[in-house]
């Protein structure tokens, strides 16, 4: 596809501590020979653009031009409430999504554990790793 990949991960070790730093290292190597550049120990400061996403900076100085920007958060929804000047509409649950996975703001996406979505005119959130996998095929 010739796309250029960045993965950026708080931790050093991504996924560490869910599977251990060693095999984290196994993974993290993986990617990287598959051409993906992995930035471990660092966060996203801030999203720079004018009308869309055009480069992303990060707390250690980084700057990465950027078009599109996926961000696994896990449950941890609040720890982004806007982008630009503009407000992502959330609850106690996660970020408030119409039936595409849509936020308060056009074409800025949430899924899986982070999302809540109505149904039966009641807003839902399933924290269920199928439920995010399926989500994000969408």
């Amino acid at each position: 596809m010739n796309q250029n990949v960045t993965l950026i991960s708080r931790s050093k070790y991504p996924l560490g501590k869910v599977i251990g730093q060693q095999a984290s290292s196994y993974i993290k190597q993986l990617h990287e020979r598959k051409g993906v550049n992995v930035i471990a120990g660092d966060t996203i400061k801030s999203i720079e653009g004018k009308n869309n996403i055009e480069q992303i900076v990060t707390n250690n100085g980084l700057k990465i031009d950027c078009d599109l920007l996926i961000i696994g958060i896990g449950t941890n929804f609040e720890a982004i409430k806007n982008v630009g000047n503009k407000k992502i509409e959330y609850n106690n649950q996660g970020y408030i999504v119409d039936k595409y996975g849509q936020t308060s703001v056009k074409d800025v996406y949430a899924v899986g554990d982070c999302a809540v979505w109505p149904y039966n005119n009641d807003l839902i959130n399933v924290k269920h790793w199928e439920n995010a996998y399926n989500q994000g095929k969408t």
